[in-house]
């Protein structure tokens, strides 16, 4: 009998986390599911782990070489039979309810290739909700600067993914998901969504902290940024406005001239938004304003007050009125805690 739901996991040197990820997947309230399990040449017992399970919903594949996980999902999607394809990573925990909430949610919204959830994030000491965001514009605003969905979390509709010819880019190792989200997003009206519910717990350790804070991930969040602002502004940006968004988006301006080269860019993207439509003007404010809060938060305190006076000049629109508050807000917060421990 066909699978209602394929749930596909890629693990590459799985242990110690393998068999609670595993587990949470077997344990769901729906049961009407498939559990691909794609070894990609792992050494550390994952492969024997997961051979030693007994339960038929499980389909392990054993690729016998590293293919990297863009190739090994691949694979594993290509494999599928369900209705639905769900994903999940080898080191995180999905909530007991998660297929039965997406797939009702997918089945209401036939609209949709991709639906996404909340996610908590923990480690040994400590956790927190990753709010994603909600609607077509909301997820397109924060495309330009991050993930959007949170990629273990989603599940796909396999029709699409078939019709569509989708594929994850193998070039890119770690920001694959950055890359299909800018595919099918820019490319299909109202494709990507998120639900409210949290749905999967994201176990943040030492490989995989590793690769968020990487010079890898660095380069090819930038090489991603480059083809979402391509679409996005129907030009291809310059390396030097490339650097500048990374900045604006995970950095910190190094001083009060790139501060400022940071809101005149943040400027243009609205200016753009405005000429393509891309999203409601107002949801797309919010997005720069956050950002702006954000790496004026992040930047040195000598840079946002040299900052001032280069950005008072030319006062005008409303977003820049709003901008300035917020650069003087964080002046202003900075300074109270100067004379708190004075």
């Amino acid at each position: 009998m066909t699978p209602y739901i394929s749930v596909v996991m890629s693990v590459r040197n799985g242990m110690p986390f393998l068999p609670e990820a595993v587990f949470s997947v077997l344990a769901q309230s729906f049961e009407d599911f498939e559990f691909i399990v794609m070894d990609n040449a792992s050494v550390d017992g994952s492969n024997e782990w997961v051979t030693a399970q007994q339960d038929k919903r499980i389909r392990l594949v054993r690729n016998e070489e590293d293919l990297g996980l863009s190739q090994s999902l691949n694979r594993g999607f290509s494999l599928a039979r369900g209705k639905y394809i769900a994903r999940m990573d080898a080191d995180d925990i999905s909530v007991p309810e998660r297929l039965a909430v997406q797939a009702a949610y997918m089945d209401a919204h036939p609209e949709l290739v991709v639906c996404g959830g909340e996610v908590e994030i923990f480690n040994e000491t400590s956790s927190s909700l990753w709010e994603v965001p909600k609607g077509r514009d909301a997820i397109l605003s924060t495309l330009l600067f991050a993930v959007p969905l949170a990629h273990p979390a989603v599940m796909y509709r396999a029709e699409a993914w078939k019709s569509l010819e989708l594929q994850y880019d193998r070039t890119l190792l770690l920001s694959q998901d950055f890359d299909m989200w800018r595919i099918i997003g820019l490319q299909m009206t109202k494709a990507l969504d998120n639900m409210g519910a949290c749905v999967l717990r994201y176990r943040m350790h030492g490989a995989n902290l590793t690769s968020v804070m990487g010079d890898l991930a660095c380069r090819e969040w930038k090489e991603v940024a480059k083809r979402i602002l391509t679409q996005f502004m129907a030009a291809a940006p310059s390396q030097a406005e490339t650097d500048l968004h990374f900045v604006c988006a995970h950095g910190c301006a190094a001083n009060a001239k790139e501060l400022a080269s940071c809101l005149a860019w943040l400027m243009e993207l609205q200016n753009v938004n405005m000429r393509m439509g891309w999203v409601a003007a107002d949801v797309f404010e919010r997005e720069l304003l956050s950002r702006w809060a954000l790496l004026c938060r992040r930047t040195k305190f000598k840079a946002l007050l040299l900052a001032l006076p280069l950005l008072a000049r030319g006062w005008a629109s409303g977003t820049r009125r709003r901008a300035l508050a917020l650069l003087l807000q964080e002046i202003a917060c900075r300074l109270r805690k100067k004379l708190l421990h004075t």
